[in-house]
């Protein structure tokens, strides 16, 4: 992790950061770990209708979800929660957590990741923007890399 003394003040338009696919989703780094010192990495992430991530846990880090726009089904340990914009939940890890797109339009939603990097990387081998079709979901990938990142689907 780099010493407050190194790390840059850094920006993102509305528009700007790094896309890539990851399932159903189209994923934009918003902030990566090497403008943040290491201490986080944010995403907003787009979730078409019907859309999300299955219900997984994570070993090394913790996430944050704020929903900017839509309506998402979340799934927190052995609870299920609708969140509408403004809403949020935090997922330490090692908490069972997953999302659905329960809306009729595309749902956004700010993801914070703590400590920065790993999802990083991880999105790095699973992004799939030019591997497959639009609709395709890409979870036999997911399933081979996730272990290396101490992510286990439930």
């Amino acid at each position: 992790m780099e010493s407050a003394a190194t790390v840059k003040p850094t920006y993102e338009g509305p528009d700007g950061g790094r896309r890539m696919r990851f399932m159903s989703d189209i994923v934009t780094m918003k902030a990566a770990t090497t403008n943040t010192g290491g201490v986080y990495s944010l995403f907003e992430t787009a979730t078409p209708p019907g859309g999300g991530c299955p219900t997984h846990a994570q070993r090394y880090d913790d996430n944050t979800f704020y929903v900017l726009e839509g309506r998402y089904r979340f799934v927190l340990g052995d609870q299920e929660i609708e969140l509408e914009p403004g809403g949020y939940i935090f997922a330490p890890r090692g908490t069972p957590h997953g999302y659905t797109n329960t809306g009729n339009a595309t749902a956004r939603m700010l993801i914070f990741v703590t400590p920065g990097g790993i999802k990083e990387t991880f999105l790095d081998d699973v992004d799939s923007r030019d591997v497959r079709q639009k609709d395709e979901s890409g979870m036999s990938t997911v399933l081979a890399v996730a272990p290396k990142y101490g992510i286990e689907f439930t």
